[in-house]
């Protein structure tokens, strides 16, 4: 059973890198997600405007999700290295499903708004390389079911 570990690594730094629009500059994902547990923490996410579940919401309004939903996601992902047997590809995928939706919170108004036309733009790498992992991870346990 392969475990994919550089593919998983990669696809955690391409998003890790993800350019954001924020303010007048720009910043990567990995600075929103520290900043976003500060939010959290110190309870300024619930008067701030930049947290919100909606999928609607603008673009600001979706920052700290993005950045609690990468957070999570990365954890998932990097705990899965620690888990043995088919636990491991789930942990992953489940991580890789959080990566997916807090990159449709951060590009869901690409059409509206120049910040999310950027993260959009610097996220295909990401995109690119995540595909390629749930591809080999379903061959994977497509295989090892046949084969049981």
């Amino acid at each position: 059973m392969e475990n994919f570990k550089s593919l998983t690594i990669s696809t955690l730094a391409l998003n890790f890198f993800i350019l954001i629009g924020v303010g007048h500059g720009l910043a990567c994902i990995g600075i929103l997600e520290i900043l976003s547990i500060i939010a959290v923490a110190t309870g300024h996410i619930i008067n701030s405007g930049f947290s919100s579940l909606s999928l609607t919401a603008s673009y600001d309004e979706s920052l700290v999700t993005v950045g609690l939903f990468s957070l999570l996601s990365q954890v998932l992902i990097i705990i899965s290295f620690f888990i043995k047997g088919r636990k491991k590809i789930w942990v992953k995928i489940v991580g890789l499903l959080f990566l997916f939706i807090g990159f449709y919170y951060l590009t869901h108004n690409f059409i509206n708004d120049s910040g999310a036309e950027l993260g959009l733009f610097t996220g295909i790498p990401f995109l690119i390389f995540s595909g390629i992992l749930i591809y080999k991870m379903v061959k994977m346990v497509s295989e090892v079911v046949v084969t049981d």
